[in-house]
Formats: structure tokens, C-alpha cells, sequence
């Protein structure tokens, strides 16, 4: 396949599927070993902000991958990282990785900017501490796991 066919598929996965929602383009796009993960993650993101345009800033592709960096812009209309809608406007950079293989994407990862976020959404103090305790929390059940296993 193509560097310029890698491209397109990218293309189809940001325009087709994030920004418009159409989820049964993911079947022709991303691989099956890794198409229910890809759901989810879009499914979680147009449930936050359904309405989001995903623009490409910057593409890059070889051989057997694709690098893409997104500019999102989009209105908070569904939680967020335990922050209930806002129905304020966000605007935000992404990094997406992805293989490519069998003519498919195969392993999409995304990387967001949610501190820029966080800053556009304003939570309130009852919100922000919230999330930073159970943030604390689950590091903190994550610690104790690992420090059991390791005295085990």
C-alpha cells in the first residue's frame, strides 16, 4: 500500500469517523484487531463533545504508519473527566500514531492536550478536587496492588 493511501485512510478516520460520526466507516478503516478499541475511544470523545471538527494540522506517513497532528474544536455537552457539560467551546491540539496493516489502521493512539481543556472548561473547586482525589485514590490502590505483589 501506498504512503499517499495511508494518508487517505488517516484522512477517513478524522473526517468520516470524528467529525462526523459515522462509525461504520471504522470497519473499512481500522483493522479488526484493534476496530472495538477505536470505537470506544470515538464513541468516549463525541459523547463529551459531539459536535467536534477535527481538523489536520500536520500529516506524516512511511512505509507502514501514519503521525497526525489535529486541531479539535468543539462545545462540551457531555462529562468529561467527571466534569458535567458545560456547553462551553474548547479548541485543542492531538497527536495520533498509528500502524498500518492488511490496507487498515491498525493500533490508533491518541494523545490530547486535556490540560488545555481542563483551563477552557473552568470545573469548579468542588469538581477539580474531586477528580484530584480519586486521581490520588487510584494511584494509590495502584501502589498498594503493586507494593503487595512485590512483599508476596
Amino acid at each position: 500500500m501506498a504512503v499517499e493511501e495511508h494518508e487517505k485512510l488517516a484522512r477517513r478516520l478524522f473526517g468520516e469517523v470524528m467529525s462526523e460520526g459515522r462509525f461504520g466507516a471504522l470497519d473499512e478503516i481500522v483493522h479488526p484487531a484493534t476496530v472495538e478499541r477505536a470505537r470506544e475511544a470515538v464513541a468516549q470523545m463525541r459523547s463529551s463533545f459531539p459536535d467536534a471538527r477535527v481538523t489536520v494540522s500536520e500529516i506524516v506517513s512511511g512505509d507502514d504508519g501514519v503521525a497526525a497532528l489535529l486541531s479539535v474544536e468543539a462545545t462540551h455537552q457531555g462529562e468529561w473527566c467527571g466534569i458535567q457539560p458545560t456547553g462551553k467551546p474548547v479548541a485543542y491540539k492531538f497527536c495520533y500514531f498509528m500502524r498500518v496493516a492488511d490496507g487498515r489502521l491498525l493500533e490508533p493512539t491518541g494523545v490530547s492536550d486535556r490540560l488545555t481543556v481542563w483551563e477552557q472548561l473552568k470545573p469548579s473547586r468542588k469538581q477539580f478536587y474531586a477528580r484530584w482525589w480519586a486521581s490520588l485514590a487510584a494511584a494509590l490502590a495502584v501502589g498498594v496492588v503493586i507494593g503487595q505483589a512485590a512483599i508476596s
